[in-house]
This record gives structure tokens, sequence and C-alpha cells, in this order.
């Protein structure tokens, strides 16, 4: 059967994202062991779980590569696996913000300070815009992998928004101390965790409708 004029462009349009992510899938395996290599020597457990968030992105970016141009049924067994990553790290994420809340935490204080929390933090703040624009404007809405890549990229996104939200709150706190923002500081995460956990429901929901 041949295909249509709209059917070719968008083969042609998946096959061109399924090489972008291939090669930002490598970018994300370089920030996994940067976070996980600079969380263990600081001992922050913050960049610990945030090291777990870019290593779900990375296993999920390869199972998108290996399955966007695969059959219906095995696109909808791979959209299973992206949403139960996204769902485990959602859990592990809020048993972090527990251990915060109630003010275990392992981290040493200077963990954002000097020019190697900079280059961290603007290397976060380069990869949340660049997530941000990934998020605009959909390749085609019906295709289950690419609505899950987008779905990744989201969770991917608030993982990097708390890391900056942390190193905000903690240069503003070290010259005074606002209760509001001490607040802030322990619940945004919470609440970031929750939306995290809704986006993975959201995506199983939409496995179980989803006709392979």
């Amino acid at each position: 059967m041949r295909k249509t004029k709209e059917e070719r462009k968008q083969l042609s349009e998946k096959k061109k994202l399924k090489r972008s992510t291939f090669f930002t899938s490598l970018i994300t395996l370089v920030s996994f062991l940067y976070k996980f290599g600079l969380g263990f020597l600081t001992k922050s457990l913050v960049l610990l779980i945030a090291s777990i968030s870019t290593l779900m992105v990375f296993i999920c970016k390869v199972v998108f590569v290996k399955n966007v141009l695969q059959t219906r049924e095995k696109k909808k067994k791979a959209y299973l696996k992206m949403a139960i990553a996204i769902l485990v790290y959602a859990f592990i994420f809020i048993a972090f913000v527990v251990l915060k809340v109630n003010g275990i935490d392992i981290s040493n204080d200077k963990t954002y300070s000097g020019l190697i929390g900079s280059l961290l933090i603007l290397f976060m703040l380069i990869m949340f815009i660049m997530s941000c624009l990934k998020l605009r404007g959909a390749l085609e809405k019906s295709d289950i992998m690419v609505i899950g890549l987008k779905e990744m990229v989201f969770v991917s996104a608030l993982a990097d928004l708390v890391i900056i939200e942390e190193y905000v709150s903690r240069i503003i706190l070290e010259y005074k101390e606002i209760d509001i923002l001490l607040f802030i500081n322990n619940y945004f995460s919470l609440g970031v965790g929750i939306l995290m956990v809704v986006v993975g429901l959201i995506m199983i929901i939409r496995f179980a409708r989803y006709k392979a």
C-alpha cells in the first residue's frame, strides 16, 4: 500500500527526530555521569536524586530510538516502559522530598558555592531551556512515542527546575533567613514530585486506552 504525501512527511520527521534523540541521548549520558560524580564527591542528596532523573531520561530516549518506527503494538509496550520509568522515579523523588522536609540531608554546605556550583546551575538552566524548547510544537499528536518523549522531557525539566530553585534558595538563605522561603524550599519539591506522579498516571491511562 503506497503512503500518502502526508504519511511520507511524518515518516521523514520521525526519522529526523530519531537521529536527534540518539544524539541528545549521548549528551544525557554525559550529564548523568557529571551529576552523579559531583553528587557523590560533594555528598549532595539533591544531585544524586537529579542524576537518577537524568538516567531515567537516558533510558526513555533509548526506548524511543528503538521503537519510534516500529508497529503500534511495539510502540504501546515501549510507551508502558516509559510510563513505569517515570512513575518509579517520581516515587523516588517524593521519598527524597520526605527526607528533606524532615531535615535529613547529607549534603555538603558548599555543594552550590564557588565556580563549580555556578557552572552546574548554568548547565541546569541550559538543559531546562532546551527541554522547554523541545516541548514546543508537536510532530504528530496521535503517535504515542512522540507523546511519550514530550512527557519524559517535561518530567526532566521539572527535575532541573528543582535544582535551580534549591540553588537560588540556598544563596538567599545564606544572607537572610526568610520563613516563607524555607517553606517554599521544602514544599516546592513536594509539589513537583506529586506532579510527576500525575504525569505517570496519565501515561498509564493513555496506555490502557491506546488501540494497537
